[in-house]
């Protein structure tokens, strides 16, 4: 019975000594992400930079990327998206990281080595959106299917190739 007793106690500890070396948002969340890239219209060329000023993707919208959340020790990740049309237009965005709701409940569960060492270590202390979309101007659109514009969003140029409609 005491040995039953005793490999019980070491088990329960195991288990406590495990739960208190990890962060919970590095049991629930990860530190990389699947961002889906999208633009109006597709077809987009775009690059990815982060915040070094390095490349990390480069490509043709839409796709999906996976970032990393986090360049460093209490550091989020910001990526910066420059994105060009065949026609030359070109936007940018930028996808920012934000705080995992998860990295709180190290308050109630990971404790202080959750929330001081292991979530900003591991980077799962911080998230990134799930998708970012690109928008180019109006005239950008225009011919790439049905788009309803107001007769002041065109240039002297397209009002001139406007046609009469008659009831």
């Amino acid at each position: 019975m005491k040995i039953k007793m005793i490999q019980y106690i070491q088990k329960t500890l195991a288990v406590v000594l495990a739960l208190s070396l990890t962060g919970c948002a590095s049991i629930v969340s990860k530190s990389e992400y699947a961002v889906a890239l999208q633009s109006s219209p597709s077809g987009a060329q775009i690059t990815i930079i982060d915040e070094r000023g390095s490349i990390v993707h480069e490509g043709t919208t839409p796709t999906m990327v996976t970032l990393k959340a986090s360049t460093g020790f209490f550091n989020g990740a910001d990526f910066t998206v420059h994105a060009k049309l065949p026609n030359g237009e070109s936007t940018s965005t930028t996808i920012r990281s934000e705080i995992d709701g998860w990295y709180f409940a190290n308050l109630l569960f990971g404790g202080i080595i959750g929330l001081l060492i292991i979530d900003p270590a591991t980077g799962a202390m911080y998230k990134l959106p799930e998708s970012a979309v690109l928008s180019f101007s109006e005239s950008a659109n225009i011919g790439k299917g049905l788009h309803i514009l107001s007769v002041e969003a065109l240039d002297s140029e397209q009002k001139k190739q406007l046609i009469p409609v008659k009831g």
